[in-house]
C-alpha cells in the first residue's frame, strides 16, 4: 500500500466515534490562535460567519502524513507506516474505528516527544512547508471574507501544533481542530482530547462558541463527507470549489 493510500485511509468518510476522556492528560487551555469569544465578539449583533475546512479544501491534500515526515525524517517515518499497515488494513475492513488508526499512528510517531517541542516543529511546518500545498483560490476567498469583517474560522480534523500557526498566520478569527492531549511533564502520548474533529464533531464544536442565534449568515467550505453536518446548516455551502454555490445535500 503506498503512502497516499495510507494517508487516504486516514482521513477517508467515516462517522465520529464515541467521545472519551484520557486518564492522567489535558489539553492546554490557551493557545495563541484558538477561537476566544472575545476574538468573536460581536457586541449582541449577528454575525456573518466563514468556516473552512482545512485539509482537501484550502489545501490540495492532507497535511498529517506530511507533518510527520517532516517531524521525523523520511527513515522513521517509513518504518512508522510499515509498523501502521495492519491498522490500515483493519480499518478498511471496517474492523478498527478512525480514531483508534489515528491514535495509534501518532503513539507510534510522537509518543514520548515534548509538546512544546512539537508546537516549535509545527509553527516551523506551517511557515515552510504548507504553502506549497494550499490552494491559492482558498486564500483568495478567505481574504475577500475578511475584507468584508466576517468572521472567519478554520475546522479541521487536523492537529493543533501546526493548525493553530496557519491559521494566525492567515488571519482566521479562531481555529477548531483535533488537539494532542499532554501529560502532568509536558510529554504526548499520541491521543486526543475527545474526539477527533471531524462530521458532528465540528458542527458541536462551532456551537460551543457560537450559537445558533449568534449567527446571521453561515458560509462553509468543504471537500468531504467530514464536512457534511457543517454544510448542512450553512445559508452558502461549497462544496470542492471556492466560487460555485451548492444545494446540500447534494
Amino acid at each position: 500500500m503506498s503512502i497516499c493510500q495510507c494517508s487516504w485511509a486516514l482521513f477517508g468518510p467515516l462517522d465520529p466515534f464515541p467521545f472519551f476522556e484520557v486518564p492522567g492528560f489535558h489539553c492546554f487551555e490557551k493557545k495563541a490562535y484558538e477561537l476566544t469569544h472575545s476574538r468573536l465578539s460581536h457586541g449582541g449583533a449577528p454575525l456573518i460567519v466563514a468556516i473552512f475546512d482545512f485539509d482537501g479544501t484550502m489545501t490540495k491534500r492532507d497535511t498529517l502524513i506530511p507533518f510527520l515526515k517532516y517531524a521525523l525524517g523520511w527513515w522513521k517515518f517509513l518504518w512508522v507506516a510499515l509498523r501502521s499497515l495492519a491498522d490500515i488494513t483493519k480499518f478498511m475492513l471496517g474492523s478498527l474505528d478512525r480514531q483508534t488508526m489515528k491514535e495509534n499512528l501518532l503513539r507510534r510517531s510522537i509518543s514520548g516527544r515534548s509538546y512544546d517541542d512539537l508546537v516549535r516543529v509545527g509553527k516551523e511546518f506551517a511557515k515552510t512547508q504548507i504553502p506549497r500545498m494550499v490552494r491559492q483560490e482558498g486564500i483568495d476567498r478567505l481574504q475577500w471574507h475578511i475584507a468584508n469583517e466576517h468572521k472567519c474560522m478554520l475546522v479541521s480534523a487536523s492537529l493543533d501544533i501546526y493548525l493553530e500557526a496557519w491559521g494566525g498566520i492567515h488571519g482566521f478569527d479562531g481555529v477548531i481542530c483535533s488537539r494532542l492531549a499532554v501529560s502532568n511533564n509536558g510529554t504526548v502520548n499520541g491521543r486526543l482530547v475527545g474526539r477527533n474533529c471531524r462530521g458532528k464533531e465540528k458542527l458541536r464544536r462551532l456551537y460551543e462558541q457560537l450559537r445558533p442565534g449568534d449567527i446571521s449568515e453561515l458560509y462553509v467550505y468543504g471537500d468531504s463527507a467530514g464536512d457534511s453536518d457543517l454544510l448542512a446548516v450553512a445559508d452558502h455551502a461549497f462544496y470542492r470549489s471556492f466560487s460555485k454555490e451548492v444545494a446540500w445535500p447534494i
